[in-house]
């Protein structure tokens, strides 16, 4: 194996080690906190159960995973800042005019399909329904939407307004740099290096991604069409600045159109 073969040959080990470092270990460890304290307390009578409705909750989970993040991110980068390579030194604002028309494309095309199936299964569900039982819970896992549309839903009804300002600052900004940094960076160049077949890196990226997001089977279509058209953008550019704000602005916009239709079902009854 001659010098530049190796170092190929370590690039790629470095992505596949860097998108499994940043992806799994900021959402372990919060999961690891809790189930110590609940191993080696007894939350009933042990400071209180505040503590432990704190771990509980998602916002604990949320702030963990973003310290966590950004400190690896600034770790990984005083080892080796070559391996943020896909990001490029573009103006923000630039960036977002160029990425605010294939977002909404993307979101649109999403929406639509998702729509369509979601209007398809509850036909067929009714239809099926003469003949077998199909449980509540399955009906529920085909049709359901994104979890975090459903927990910042959650904290509005229960009117925690701070709660949903933190919940809606995470999903619309700290998720989408994590999961590009994640998925359109490391995992991509990963694919990239080791696929060769035009557009096949492109699916497979988006078939992972898409995987992550298996809350329900109409939230992992959507995240899979929404990938196709993000991982296209990463691809062209050559970099993730693009890819942020689309998943950002996607977001953004799956996250308000369920609040205003929230609001609008509210005043119909």
């Amino acid at each position: 194996m001659n010098g530049l073969t190796e170092k190929i040959y370590s690039n790629k080990i470095q992505c596949l080690f860097y998108f499994l470092t940043f992806l799994f270990i900021p959402a372990v460890i919060p999961l690891l906190i809790k189930n110590i304290y609940i191993a080696f307390f007894d939350s009933k009578s042990y400071l209180n159960n505040n503590f432990y409705n704190f771990l509980s909750d998602n916002l604990f989970f949320v702030i963990i995973q973003f310290i966590i993040f950004f400190i690896f991110f600034i770790i990984a980068g005083k080892i080796n800042s070559e391996i943020f390579s896909f990001l490029n030194n573009e103006n923000w604002f630039i960036t977002f005019n160029k990425s605010l028309f294939p977002a909404v494309i993307a979101y649109g095309v999403g929406f639509l399909i998702t729509l369509i199936f979601n209007i398809s299964m509850t036909f067929s569900f009714n239809y099926l329904e003469k003949f077998y039982i199909i449980s509540e819970e399955f009906k529920y896992w085909i049709t359901a939407p994104n979890q975090g549309a459903i927990d910042l839903l959650e904290y509005l009804k229960n009117k925690n307004y701070i709660k949903t300002v933190i919940y809606l600052t995470y999903i619309v900004i700290f998720v989408p740099v994590y999961e590009e940094f994640c998925f359109r960076g490391f995992l991509f160049d990963f694919i990239n290096k080791h696929v060769k077949r035009k557009n096949w890196d492109i699916i497979l990226v988006s078939l992972i991604f898409a995987l992550f997001h298996i809350f329900s089977f109409l939230n992992t279509v959507f995240a899979f069409i929404m990938s196709l058209f993000i991982t296209k953008a990463r691809k062209d550019t050559g970099s993730i600045n693009i890819s942020i704000w689309m998943h950002a602005i996607i977001n953004f916009t799956m996250i308000t159109s369920g609040i205003i239709y929230y609001f609008l079902s509210l005043n119909r009854f």
